[in-house]
């Protein structure tokens, strides 16, 4: 009776089952070939244990080598029910092997050799390969099989056979570790150089499993021999298909003859019971032939090794027995020392089947039931018939072949018991064997995880268990931190023999599984162990997580192990803009926040419509915030132009989390961008008196479209045309137009267009139009050569007249409203191509003092004219403060009561306006003064002389007479002093002190001479003029300082703005002829309405010479 049960096994994660097999999918392909991309392999013969290679070679891929990154290379393994199973893949960045050791060289795939190195190749993996090369969008692939053989090792029991003559003896020949089980093994009886095959007293048993996979099988021959086989040679052959010629082993035979005493046979033959011993001989010659029992000779035959639900097959021979009936029977002792008959034979009728013996019901249960009852497998034991061989000495043998499967839990320590009857024997003979059924420890493969393990996303770890039995185990999943700390346990989940549920235990966070158990052929289970949680960055980088599986049955515990990444991906924020609404040609910056990324190296590109941009972006340090995230802000400052308008402005970053980089954009199409105006132009090349004439300007590439235009010309059409778009810009273009007819008076006017796009300007841009009348004189300003005159040096003033018509003019030099005839130079008229005159005239003069500032007019007389048209020009010189000598006394010694006169020199100053003032001890000197008029000396200065005249009175003696001389243009004091000696009035004090003795503060300055600080940016041969026009508060202003007479090289040169020095100030100097020019630019503040500019002249010799002021006016 057999009895089957079916118990349904109850998942907690029966939902997530193919999630497995999702994690194991790592390479994508096309579902297309390209018609051009191929790849060639080759089947491969290989031996158990060596290194091969399985060959790919990728053809038509139309480049000298391949490129890494766009390749991709999987290998896969075909199993014997058609299943793929991923064997070796690389995506052209990472490389996964699922085999331990296997490889494919990235030097050797560049040359497009994809082929797979497979390192001690096993039984297990003989079978279909299929080669897989995807180059997107192309695909190719090719398939190959790999033969695994291995050699049989062969020896013989002995090579030298010693054997009494008439008696028996058995030699084996055996054959071990053989791959695959078809194998044939013959015997050869050699004798001189004939071989003939053997066929009679031959046992072979049944091939034995080797845990490896291997075969071993026993061969035994059974000799029997005489005198007249001595010396022969018997060989065992071996045929396989792993061996190119077979294998082919010798032994012996040595035969001896029985050890008799001479004397007797010597004594019974020639005795006269001769006869009746020959009868006797005879008789017993017979009896031992015909009539003798000989008792059997029992051998059993087992595998190495009994594995658990693996049927079994062992051998029993009986061998040498006599006469030919006998009995075997079969009993199975348990470990609970039940005794089970399995089965009796006997010889009584020829090859009869073996009758089974009545065993308990217990034996016939299935031991195994599957899920769902599909399949079920009994352990039983079967003894297949065996055949009586008879022998040429009327001795017989068998062989019993006993085929079973075990179950480790009923059958490990069982005691299988082989009793024979036999009429040659006074008792049963019995062999025992114990058997020892094992299991078959689980294999792991590598732990499977995420291509990417992002922070904060499910993540499944993935263990393939596979080939064990029995089915009970036990996985723990660990997790340790870094090198050197204590291993952590965060989950186990247990799998019984029973199929009710799997028992699990787990820490928050994590949750273990383990897929549907899968029965293969042989009885054995393969499962996916699995653990599912949400890694961190901060708790899960570099973390390595232990998978330990326990199996029961074989006591073992096995580990696979894998380091866990853990990346988190760059949110990019919205790019900022400073200022929001950028203008060409102005500096704008953007920054863009980035943030939530692990690890921290990152790389950050901005780019302009694709194209790295030129400027180098600011990025700040990557910091990590408290969840172990990292975030930083990256800034790029550019200067956008016209140009720009409608790019977009990207910032990249590539980050290990992402194959690709990720980036935020920001378009540019709110640059605003300020007109290009050109210049006023006529639609007719010459002017004529109250003839229309039109002039137009062009406002161009300009956004937004507003703009207000404005003419100076109050008579006149004025016209603005519509704003007209660009497509391919973006920008606006217009033009403005006014139309009338010029008077006389207008003549010389400047015609302005002011323009103000109201979205890029302050100001408006004015761009003007100088009208000239044909025939009408036009006149140029008045050039100065030099630039900057000096006294006494010559100096010339030059206008030009021209576009005059009819010839007749008059032209004159005026010096304060004085004609002037000497020194005056006019070129002949002439005509030019269009009829119209022109002429140059000079004005050379020497300035002196006298022509300080003074103003030089030119003036043109023309019968077009009504009014004569006047040109001015101011001859600029540098007012210089006078030089002063010490007072000189008349007469040396002074006498009380008796006239004295003081005299002091004045030279080389200009304008001439002095006052000269006389001081005794601070008070004002009431005497007569005589300060003679200012005259002009050789070098063109002033000269001019001061005297006193006074009668000393006692109380005069140590007076201090002071004469003060105050230069009105300059402002500049000087002071020179002395002090009152009276003879026969008695002092100590000398008549003429230095600067430093008992003399005032306010008098010990420079050398006797105190200096004052100029308030109108003018001193001695040094001014300091402003050279930009209505400078602006905010905006860069440019000043010049004239050194007449300096030397440019041992002068040095400090400028102030108050008393701070002028700093990010552009210097520049320039010579000229009666000395340099210095120009200093600096840039104003918008706070700013008067400036105190001053320049600290030092010359050669280091002494601070002097400092000149000029007061800055801003609006």
């Amino acid at each position: 009776m057999t009895i089957s049960c079916h118990l349904p096994k109850i998942s907690r994660f029966r939902k997530q089952r193919w999630i497995c097999a999702g994690l194991l999918l790592y390479l994508s392909v096309l579902p297309y070939l390209a018609e051009n991309l191929h790849v060639e392999v080759q089947s491969v013969k290989a031996q158990v244990g060596e290194d091969v290679l399985l060959p790919c070679h990728i053809t038509g891929y139309g480049a000298s080598e391949l490129e890494l990154q766009k390749v991709g290379v999987g290998w896969l393994f075909i199993t014997l029910n058609g299943t793929e199973e991923d064997l070796y893949s690389f995506n052209g960045q990472v490389h996964r092997p699922r085999r331990n050791g296997s490889r494919v060289s990235e030097e050797e795939l560049q040359k497009g050799n994809a082929s797979l190195l497979i390192p001690q190749v096993r039984i297990a993996e003989e079978g279909s390969y299929k080669c897989v090369v995807v180059m997107t969008p192309n695909r190719a692939e090719g398939m190959l099989y790999l033969t695994v053989s291995a050699n049989p090792k062969v020896a013989l029991s002995s090579s030298e056979i010693t054997v009494e003559a008439g008696t028996e003896k058995s030699v084996m020949c055996l054959v071990n570790q053989f791959y695959p089980s078809s194998i044939q093994v013959r015997w050869f009886e050699i004798s001189g150089n004939r071989e003939n095959e053997v066929t009679t007293g031959i046992c072979t048993g049944s091939l034995a499993d080797n845990i490896d996979g291997t075969f071993n099988v026993i061969s035994r021959l059974r000799l029997k021999a005489s005198l007249k086989d001595h010396e022969k040679k018997y060989a065992c052959s071996v045929e396989h298909r792993t061996l190119i010629n077979n294998i082919f082993l010798t032994a012996t035979l040595h035969v001896t003859e029985h050890k008799t005493q001479i004397a007797i046979i010597i004594f019974s033959v020639i005795g006269s019971l001769l006869v009746t011993s020959l009868l006797f001989g005879v008789a017993s010659l017979i009896y031992v032939k015909y009539f003798r029992k000989v008792p059997p000779t029992m051998t059993i035959t087992i595998p190495q090794k009994l594995i658990h639900l693996e049927k079994a097959v062992f051998s029993c021979q009986i061998t040498g027995f006599k006469p030919k009936d006998i009995t075997v029977e079969f009993c199975l002792e348990t470990k609970d020392n039940r005794r089970k008959y399995i089965s009796t034979w006997s010889s009584s009728e020829i090859n009869s089947k073996v009758k089974p013996q009545d065993m308990d019901c217990e034996e016939q249960v299935s031991l195994f039931l599957t899920e769902g009852g599909t399949s079920r497998l009994d352990s039983y034991f079967e003894v297949e018939p065996p055949m009586i061989q008879s022998h040429n000495d009327k001795t017989f043998s068998i062989t019993c072949n006993i085929v079973a499967i075990f179950d480790m839990y009923r059958h490990d320590g069982a005691k299988l018991s082989i009793k024979v009857h036999h009429t040659a024997l006074l008792h049963p003979a019995t062999e025992c064997v114990v058997f020892s059924v094992e299991g078959v420890p689980p294999r792991l493969s590598k732990i499977l995880a995420p291509h990417r393990v992002v922070h904060q996303e499910f993540c499944m770890l993935t263990c393939p268990i596979s080939c064990f039995k029995p089915r009970p185990l036990s996985i723990s999943w660990f997790k340790k931190q870094s090198e050197g700390e204590e291993e952590e346990l965060v989950a186990v989940v247990s799998m019984h023999e029973a199929f009710t549920h799997d028992a699990v235990e787990e820490v928050p966070g994590y949750t273990p599984s383990i897929s549907d158990a899968v029965q293969l052929e042989d009885k054995s289970y393969c499962v996916t162990a699995m653990l599912l949680f949400i890694p961190t960055a901060l708790e899960h980088q570099n973390c390595l997580f232990i998978s330990e599986v326990s199996h029961e049955a074989t006591k073992t515990k096995t580990r696979m192990e894998t380091w866990l990444q853990v990346s988190a991906m760059p949110i990019l924020e919205p790019i900022d803009s400073f200022p929001n609404t950028p203008k060409s040609d102005e500096s704008v910056t953007l920054s863009c926040r980035i943030h939530s990324f692990f690890p921290q190296k990152i790389e950050i590109f901005w780019c302009k419509d694709g194209i790295l941009m030129s400027e180098k972006p600011e990025n700040t340090e990557s910091t990590a915030d408290q969840i172990g995230l990292y975030y930083c802000i990256s800034k790029i400052t550019f200067m956008p132009s016209r140009m720009d308008r409608g790019k977009t402005i990207s910032c990249q970053i590539k980050h290990e989390s992402s194959m690709d980089p990720r980036c935020v954009e920001w378009n540019m199409m709110t640059l605003m961008v300020s007109p290009r105006i050109s210049e006023i132009t006529s639609d007719s090349p010459v002017l004529e008196q109250e003839k229309t004439v039109t002039l137009k300007c062009q406002i161009e590439d300009y956004y937004p479209e507003g703009c207000i235009v404005q003419w100076n010309k109050e008579i006149g059409v004025i016209k603005m045309e519509n704003p007209t778009l660009n497509p391919k810009t973006g920008l606006y273009s217009s033009q403005t137009t006014m139309a009338f007819a010029p008077t006389m008076d207008d003549h010389g006017t400047e015609i302005v267009v002011e323009i103000l796009h109201y979205a890029t300007m302050v100001q408006s841009i004015q761009k003007t139009f100088q009208l000239f009348l044909k025939g009408v004189p036009v006149v140029l300003d008045i050039v100065c050569n030099p630039e900057v005159a000096g006294y006494g040096k010559p100096f010339t003033l030059i206008c030009a007249v021209s576009g005059f018509h009819p010839e007749n003019i008059i032209v004159d030099w005026y010096r304060d409203n004085m004609k002037m005839t000497d020194g005056i130079t006019t070129t002949d008229v002439e005509q030019d191509s269009r009829g119209l005159f022109s002429l140059r005239s000079a004005l050379r003069l020497v300035p002196t003092a006298l022509d300080f500032n003074r103003s030089i007019c030119f003036h043109v007389n023309h019968p077009r004219l009504q009014q004569p048209i006047i040109k001015r020009s101011t001859i600029c010189l540098a007012a210089m403060y006078p030089t002063v000598f010490e007072i000189e006394k008349i007469p040396l010694c002074m006498e009380v009561n008796k006239l004295q006169t003081l005299r002091v020199q004045i030279a080389d100053f200009a304008p001439r306006d002095i006052q000269v003032g006389w001081f005794k001890s601070q008070q004002l000197f009431n005497m007569e003064i005589a300060t003679t008029e200012s005259q002009i000396g050789e070098n063109g200065l002033c000269f001019a002389e001061s005297v006193i005249k006074f009668t000393p009175k006692w109380n005069d003696q140590n007076a201090v007479i002071t004469c003060r001389i105050v230069h009105l243009a300059t402002s500049h004091v000087t002071e020179k002093s002395c002090i009152l000696t009276l003879q026969g009035v008695s002092t100590n004090v000398p008549n003429q002190i230095s600067e430093s003795d008992d003399v005032p503060p306010h008098l010990q300055e420079d050398s006797g001479s105190v200096q004052m600080l100029p308030i109108d940016g003018e001193m001695g041969g040094v001014q300091i003029q402003c050279v930009t026009t209505s400078p602006k508060a905010g905006e860069k202003v440019t000043l010049k300082c004239n050194f007449l007479d300096y030397d440019l090289n041992k002068t040095e040169l400090k400028w102030y703005k108050g008393i701070y020095p002028l700093h990010n100030a552009k210097v520049e100097k320039k010579t000229c002829k009666d000395g340099f020019v210095s120009y200093v630019t600096f840039q104003t503040d918008r706070e700013d309405r008067e400036c105190r500019i001053r320049c600290e002249i030092t010359t050669d010799g280091g002494g601070q010479e002097m400092d000149v002021c000029y007061v800055l006016k801003l609006t």
